[in-house]
């Protein structure tokens, strides 16, 4: 992976894709990726999207975390950012709320499709990181972020800035890919192909505690 990767980028010096993927391959973690490295798979992707993954990879993440709000909010009332929100699946499955569903994505074709549903507020063409540091303190009750994380790159500012931005006792439920019979981490890899079978998965809900006067 080394030499392939010293290779594009004698090919192509400026180009910030080999840039991304020569740092990966020598083991250094890049803030994030280039937009394009995202748009470039999702926008292909986005019309296609939902039929591919729920009807033929029987994906359930969106659905399973939509279940877990409503277990924690039951009066549906609450504000949620959906980080990577895609085509809008978490929504779909949460249905209206007594609040505001914002949703945040790079792909335009993604957020298109999203739109379609009618179920968010509105919606924030920006990446990840960049949707935390610009959004003000507890602000939301929720955030979700479902199998996001890996085309973020540096995780390090993630976890204390969704933390500052939900308010006392919101929840942050985040879903992270990983090989079968291994234990849940928060980790960052390359983004890759969409693959024809799902891997493991996992949800990991952090609350944050509640303050007192």
């Amino acid at each position: 992976a080394r030499a392939w990767a010293d290779q594009l980028l004698a090919l192509k010096p400026d180009d910030p894709g080999a840039q991304y993927w020569h740092a990966v391959a020598h083991g250094r973690t890049p803030e994030t990726q280039p937009p394009e490295v995202v748009t470039n798979i999702f926008d292909g992707y986005a019309q296609n999207f939902d039929m591919h993954l729920v009807r033929a990879l029987q994906y359930r993440v969106p659905e399973r975390v939509a279940q877990i709000l409503l277990e924690k909010h039951p009066d549906r009332r609450f504000n949620l950012l959906d980080l990577g929100c895609g085509t809008g699946l978490v929504g779909v499955y949460l249905g209206r709320v007594e609040g505001h569903i914002i949703g945040v994505d790079l792909s335009e074709r993604m957020i298109e499709q999203a739109a379609r549903h009618g179920i968010y507020s509105r919606f924030h063409h920006v990446n990840v990181l960049d949707a935390l540091r610009e959004t003000p303190a507890d602000h939301y009750e929720a955030i979700t972020c479902t199998d996001v994380l890996i085309y973020v790159g540096d995780l390090a500012p993630v976890i204390p800035n969704a933390f500052r931005i939900l308010r006392p006792a919101g929840t942050s439920s985040s879903v992270a890919r990983q090989p079968a019979r291994t234990r849940p981490t928060w980790c960052c890899g390359p983004a890759s192909a969409m693959p024809t079978r799902l891997p493991a998965w996992s949800v990991n809900c952090a609350r944050r505690a509640s303050t007192t006067s």
